[in-house]
């Protein structure tokens, strides 16, 4: 799994499906204490994660692809990540 450096957790999130967006926010919403690699350490390619509805339906979801768009200083201020459904379950 290739994963991006540790966050500060100010970075906007953005997860696409189907070249819609699913959700998006900033790090620290996706990125806490308890979440797939812990605090301000995001998805890498090849992660899976949960999501689930309105209705509780849980759908996994698997990263194919992430982009960072970065400021000229170096900093990354959004992760943008591309995902496909996953029905295999790890």
């Amino acid at each position: 799994m290739e994963t991006i450096a540790t966050i500060t957790g100010q970075e906007k999130v953005e997860f696409y499906f189907n070249d819609e967006i699913l959700m998006e926010g900033p790090a620290s919403e996706f990125f806490k204490e308890g979440s797939l690699h812990g605090k301000n350490i995001p998805l890498g390619i090849g992660d899976v994660f949960e999501v689930i509805d309105p209705k509780d339906e849980i759908t996994a979801f698997r990263v194919m692809e992430l982009q960072e768009d970065i400021y000229e200083s170096g900093e990354i201020h959004t992760i943008k990540y591309f995902v496909v459904a996953d029905d295999n379950k790890e």
